[in-house]
């Protein structure tokens, strides 16, 4: 009730100020997620972006079981149900991370990754789009789990080799997690 008023009390006084009409969103699409600037903030980005390649590369798995099985009707619906409950499952800090977008600030850089649902290829049994969509995320994660290591740790003017160098070994942290 409170907030009833105190949302009728700021239309009015906005609309008095410019008048124009003032109306709050009833559905925000894509929900944004902004960590800070400090250490803590990074490991919480960081922390998301691998709870999410986790749930990536479990959606990979899951598409692949679809090459070459019996009974493909049933398996199809099976997978895209597995997928789907995946992706609502894939949280961090009580924060759905498909759908969002998750940006962290280093330094006077600003670091940027979102991921949608991929609704149309669910609906269309199109796997080979699915694992092609979550391999190019699983590629955007390493690059900026390579970023943010290199900001860390004080290369602050990261050259390709040095970009190379991290990517493999983030690849190295990613191949150890068994799925």
């Amino acid at each position: 009730m409170i907030d009833k008023d105190l949302l009728a009390t700021l239309k009015k006084h906005i609309q008095d100020i410019d008048g124009t009409d003032f109306e709050v969103p009833s559905k925000v699409g894509n929900k944004i997620v902004s960590f800070g600037e400090d250490m803590k903030s990074a490991n919480e980005f960081i922390g998301a972006l691998q709870v999410l390649s986790i749930a990536l590369k479990k959606c990979i798995n899951k598409a692949h079981l679809v090459d070459g099985a019996e009974n493909l009707d049933v398996l199809k619906e099976n997978t895209v149900l597995s997928i789907r409950e995946i992706i609502s499952n894939c949280s961090f800090m009580g924060n759905a991370l498909f759908d969002a977008s998750l940006c962290i600030e280093l330094g006077s850089e600003s670091v940027e990754f979102s991921i949608s649902t991929p609704e149309s290829f669910l609906e269309k049994y199109d796997f080979e789009s699915i694992v092609g969509y979550f391999e190019d995320k699983q590629e955007e994660i390493k690059q900026n789990l390579a970023l943010i290591s290199g900001k860390i740790s004080g290369d602050m003017a990261m050259d390709s080799s040095s970009h190379n160098a991290y990517a493999h070994s983030i690849d190295a942290v990613f191949n150890r997690v068994k799925i």
